[in-house]
C-alpha cells in the first residue's frame, strides 16, 4: 500500500469517526459510552 493511500484512508476514517461522534452526542451518549461503542465496533472490523 502506498503511503498516500494509507494517509487518505486514515483521513477518511477520522472524518467518519468525527461524524459518528457528532451523531452520538446528538443522541445523548457520553464520551465514555461512545469510546466503548467504538472499541467494540473496531474489534468486529476485520479489514
Amino acid at each position: 500500500m502506498k503511503k498516500e493511500e494509507k494517509t487518505l484512508s486514515y483521513e477518511q476514517d477520522l472524518y467518519e469517526w468525527i461524524c459518528l461522534m457528532a451523531e452520538a452526542r446528538k443522541l445523548g451518549m457520553t464520551a465514555e459510552e461512545v469510546r466503548e461503542f467504538f472499541k467494540s465496533a473496531k474489534n468486529l472490523n476485520l479489514h
